[in-house]
Order: structure tokens, then sequence, then C-alpha cells
């Protein structure tokens, strides 16, 4: 796997422009860092169920990717509080619980097994079909932005609740 310098100057605009400072921190962010940057930052506006706790948040992703890679390096600077775990490169068993499972692809399938072998995962993609397929959120883009949508049906399957900050800032996905 390629690295990629990823610095914590590049995540603290990230984070400004998180928190509506989009002018300032727009043209330094690629979307896979910005992805990245959501995917760190989504326990801290989900509550898991009290089966899925533990001291360390587990990061999985199904095959490799910027959007991984980035996250990679964000988490190895958090060792004790997160975990990150490429499930096309380790022993699928090894992850017993994924707290945030970025799912790179869109096929009805795999997102349906995922979801059975990690429940209390947040399936999180991209594009509006993602959600469709099963996916908890995904990453679209609003305003040459990126936003995430989010399946409030689909979570709640899980037993995940959102904080009114996601919400605050996603686009819902209209379901039937």
């Amino acid at each position: 796997m390629m690295k990629c310098r990823f610095s914590w100057r590049l995540l603290l605009i990230a984070v400004v422009w998180l928190s509506g400072e989009p002018s300032r921190a727009w043209s330094a962010v690629s979307d896979e860092q910005l992805k990245a940057v959501y995917l760190y930052r989504f326990p801290m506006l989900a509550d898991w169920p009290s089966e899925a706790s533990g001291k360390a948040i587990e990061y999985c992703i199904t095959r490799e990717s910027l959007i991984g890679e980035y996250l990679s390096e964000v988490i190895e600077n958090k060792p004790s509080s997160a975990r990150f775990v490429d499930l096309s490169q380790s022993d699928k068993s090894e992850a017993a619980i994924c707290h945030i499972l970025y799912v790179d692809g869109q096929d009805r399938e795999q997102v349906v097994e995922l979801a059975k072998r990690y429940p209390y995962a947040l399936t999180i993609g991209t594009g509006v079909q993602f959600v469709s397929l099963g996916g908890m959120l995904a990453f679209i883009k609003v305003n040459n932005r990126i936003k995430p949508l989010i399946s409030q049906h689909n979570v709640e399957k899980s037993g995940i609740r959102l904080r009114a900050q996601l919400l605050a800032i996603s686009e819902l996905a209209e379901e039937k």
C-alpha cells in the first residue's frame, strides 16, 4: 500500500471545514481526505448499543483505497483509542466488531453480507445508490461539496443512534 503524507494541519483544516468554515479550508483538502476525516469523526457523532462497546473504535475498510490510507494515517496517531482493519488484508474474523465500516463498492450482496457479519457497524459508502442497497450512510456531492447522506431506516436496524450534530450537517435519504 502506498503511503500518503497526512498532517495534523490538514486534519485541522478539514475539521474547521466541517464546523462551517468551508471557504478557508475547501481548496486545501481532497475529497478522499475529507471523507477520511468524516469517517474518523463519525464515532463522536453516534452512540452504539452496549453490545458493541469496547475500549477502541474499530475502523474497517473492505479494500485498499486512498480514503483508507488517509484514515489509517489519522488512526496511527491515536492507537489506544482506535484501530484500523483492512478486511481485504486480514482474517475477517480478526475484527469481531467494526464500528465504522467503509464499503468501497456498489454490490448489494456484499452490503447485506457485511451487515450480517458486523451487525453493529455503521456501514458507509459512496453515492445515493449505496443507501438503496442497504448501506446506512453515503458520501454524496451537494453544490460541489462532500456531505453525508443518511438512511435513517437502515441505521435504525443496527441500534446505533446518530446525534443531532451529524443529522444537522447531512442530507436525509427519501425512504418509502
